[in-house]
């Protein structure tokens, strides 16, 4: 899904829409989780197709979690032909969804940090934000749901290394992104070492 062919992406991501809304599977549910960051990523897609496919496949996946205010917040806001503020909507997006699933933030960690090589300028300020969100998000759920909250340094590490790198971006837009993903990193850095101390 990340070729430059808009095609090929659009196709293979309405493929995985159709399939989440045809098939019923529990295997299907936890890679629709894992897939989330790319649909997301793919909503600022400078081809309008990709996006409309990513919107239709965004809606067919939260058809099949068990979240209720998650789904109808994608529902509602995911206009085929409608103006997305991309910021304002993941934030509310993953907050919501963060109460509903806790275990989702984890799971969108371990994938989105991939996105952060992306090399198409028009998507490059969109992964971090990204990333920077889940963050904040994991830093919230830490406390009260450890359980679901357990992301592999390694992770955090790749993540922190590559931030570094595209803070200093020629694009004002991934610099800022990338800052406040940095930002939100060291908050679970510091939650982490006070757990550990304390």
């Amino acid at each position: 899904m990340n070729t430059d062919c808009a095609q090929l992406r659009e196709h293979s991501i309405r493929l995985f829409g159709i399939i989440a809304g045809r098939v019923e599977s529990e295997a299907l549910v936890d890679q629709s989780v894992s897939s989330l960051p790319c649909f997301l990523v793919h909503l600022c897609d400078n081809n309008p197709a990709v996006v409309r496919a990513s919107k239709f496949t965004l809606k067919q996946v939260f058809k099949t979690f068990n979240v209720k205010k998650s789904n109808d917040f994608v529902q509602t806001h995911l206009l085929d032909e409608g103006r997305l503020y991309l910021d304002e909507f993941l934030s509310a997006l993953l907050r919501q969804l963060a109460e509903e699933m806790p275990s989702s933030v984890v799971k969108c960690l371990q994938t989105a940090v991939n996105y952060l090589h992306c090399a198409r300028d028009e998507m490059k300020p969109h992964p971090p934000l990204l990333l920077g969100l889940l963050y904040a998000e994991l830093y919230r759920i830490k406390s009260k749901d450890p359980e679901n909250a357990d992301l592999d340094p390694d992770i955090t590490r790749s993540a922190r290394t590559r931030l570094l790198q595209l803070i200093k971006d020629p694009n004002p837009a991934v610099r800022q992104n990338a800052a406040l993903a940095l930002a939100n990193i060291c908050l679970i850095c510091a939650h982490d070492d006070e757990n550990v101390d304390g």
